[in-house]
């Protein structure tokens, strides 16, 4: 499902390149639940932003869900992670002017899906994420942990094979990060859906099928 061979990524900061990335191999299996752990700026959001073809490695494969993205143009990988990738992140990027229904469709929309049914998968999804109640409230009228539930629904309305989760719980209390990361890994697992996940936190890192130390992919 995810296939990476001698990947290495990295940024030029004051005129001097500095390596980030070098990764001789790594392999996710298809619906397996991969925590990505390691210290500040061992590089497990470039990673992530490697498998989204945000940005694209120096040298080496990366393998998709059957694409090989070194082998893509800009444009085919933004068709490619709007189709094929959902994201969550620790602050959500909800859209403020827009309803939690709102929110979600923009998910279909952006993955092309038809207009006729955004409306009714955003409705099914934020319903299946408990919040029936809240689909015309703006962001700013959700609390964080309601807030978390509509970008799981965004990333899920365009039927993903992959979710990537950059610290989705951090920004949590105890309660609601229990309670998202139970319908994160349930929904993921009952899916089929591979899920890789960055995470400081080990209560989060431990509900995983495997965890993967950034140290040692290097």
């Amino acid at each position: 499902m995810i296939r990476l061979h001698q990947v290495t990524k990295s940024f030029t900061a004051e005129g001097k390149s500095q390596p980030v990335l070098h990764i001789p191999s790594m392999e996710i299996a298809k619906g397996e639940q991969v925590a990505l752990v390691g210290e500040s700026g061992s590089g497990k959001t470039t990673l992530l932003n490697l498998l989204s073809g945000l940005l694209v490695a120096d040298s080496g494969e990366i393998e998709v869900a059957g694409e090989i993205l070194t082998n893509l143009s800009e444009h085919q990988r933004d068709s490619f992670r709007a189709k094929n990738c959902g994201c969550v992140f620790q602050s959500f990027h909800l859209l403020d002017g827009f309803s939690a229904k709102e929110n979600v469709e923009l998910g279909a929309c952006f993955a092309r899906k038809k207009n006729n049914d955004n409306k009714s998968a955003a409705l099914k999804l934020l319903a299946a994420v408990g919040l029936s109640h809240r689909v015309g409230h703006y962001p700013s009228q959700l609390s964080a942990g309601q807030q978390a539930r509509v970008a799981l629904a965004r990333a899920l309305v365009n039927k993903p094979q992959v979710i990537l989760a950059d610290e989705p719980t951090g920004s949590l209390d105890a309660s609601n990060r229990d309670a998202v990361l139970e319908l994160l890994t349930t929904t993921c697992r009952d899916n089929e859906i591979t899920l890789v996940c960055v995470t400081h936190d080990d209560g989060v890192a431990a509900r995983m099928d495997r965890i993967v130390r950034m140290e040692d992919l290097q």
